[in-house]
């Protein structure tokens, strides 16, 4: 770290202990947990884009923090990069240059900071990376698990002044991860403890609070696909051109985080995708499905496979192939076109949502 980093990291700790409490009602809990030097990996939860901030503050001396550089980072957070500064990494594929750079940081005696999840799209324990086993099995550096509380919609409050209240819950320290000789021992080995790294970090998240809930439903999607002429008369698409694929197409709809890659982060005119209820021009979505394709399929084509798993990433862009078809089928005949993506969650508590039609744009 260089000296410039450090002194701007350390006035920014500093700034952000002060306005806080201003901004925030956040509760920290476990502050004995932290040890007394690194080499440490510290991981947390990621719901939200708070998280990091309350990362950097819980812990008494400057951080590296990894972070996402696989997709451009959205403009309004462009600054707070650049100010502290990050270790890039590049999700969905071997990146050595970030791993060996994460690794040098630990080596040097210092403290990285990881979302074991990789990013904000989804919320279910199980979808931890081997990353942080992976570094604490070379470094031999131990993990401090942070759970953080209250982060959904805490964004918005903080830009209105709300003061939403807020909790990071830091755990007992984790010995680091063994690292037998043995390739595929040491890889079993890493695979069961990133599990449990991430046990451990929902283990401190609130029972209560909707991050914990959102990991435990189960979710049902519907899509529907209605065309009419100019006489408002339903038109029956040819039977290939049929929309069976409700499931896939309904859980990329309703996860706000991958459309706004397309619209916020790569900056393609795919609006469109935001607002099924009110678009009807076929030859419109067409053109919107075909900015997410372009994105998913030719520039960045293990986004949505790192995400949400391979099989189901195939699934859910073959799902977006054919409805862009339809699309084009549609336009070619003058035809209008009514997508409509309901959503049903059930909760392990017996709660159940309703939506008939999915969230504008991304909320936290």
């Amino acid at each position: 770290m260089t000296v410039k980093y450090l002194i701007r990291r350390r006035l920014m700790r500093y700034f952000g202990r002060l306005v806080q409490p201003i901004l925030t009602r956040t509760t920290v809990i476990g502050r004995e947990h932290i040890p007394k030097h690194g080499p440490l990996i510290v991981v947390g939860n990621h719901a939200a884009f708070v998280e990091p901030l309350l990362m950097v503050a819980a812990i008494p001396w400057p951080i590296e923090l990894l972070a996402a550089d696989d997709v451009p980072v959205r403009d309004r957070f462009v600054w707070i990069r650049d100010l502290w500064g990050f270790v890039p990494i590049h999700r969905g594929e071997i990146d050595r240059a970030g791993l060996k750079a994460a690794a040098d940081v630990l080596a040097a005696g210092d403290t990285i900071g990881i979302f074991p999840e990789g990013g904000v799209w989804d919320r279910h324990i199980g979808d931890a990376r081997l990353g942080v086993a992976y570094l604490s099995q070379q470094t031999g550096a131990p993990i401090l698990p942070i759970g953080f509380g209250g982060l959904i919609g805490a964004t918005a409050k903080i830009l209105k002044f709300q003061r939403p209240p807020m909790t990071v819950n830091i755990g007992p320290l984790l010995p680091a991860v063994a690292a037998p000789a043995s390739y595929r021992e040491r890889k079993a080995i890493a695979q069961t403890a990133s599990n449990a790294i991430m046990e451990a970090i929902y283990r401190l998240v609130p029972p209560d609070d909707e991050v914990s809930k959102v990991g435990g439903r189960t979710e049902q999607y519907t899509v529907t696909v209605t065309l009419t002429d100019a006489k408002d008369q339903v038109v029956v698409p040819p039977p290939e051109l049929t929309i069976t694929e409700g499931d896939e197409l309904g859980a990329f709809f309703y996860r706000p985080v991958l459309i706004g890659v397309v619209i916020d982060n790569m900056q393609r005119p795919a609006e469109p995708l935001r607002h099924l209820d009110t678009e009807r021009d076929p030859a419109i979505l067409s053109a919107a499905l075909g900015e997410a394709l372009q994105v998913f399929v030719r520039e960045k084509p293990a986004f949505l496979g790192y995400r949400l798993g391979y099989k189901r990433a195939a699934q859910i862009v073959e799902a977006l192939e054919k409805l862009r078809k339809l699309a084009d089928w549609a336009a070619e005949h003058d035809l209008r076109m009514a997508v409509t993506a309901r959503a049903m969650f059930t909760y392990n508590d017996g709660r159940v949502e309703q939506f008939d039609k999915p969230p504008d744009q991304h909320e936290r």
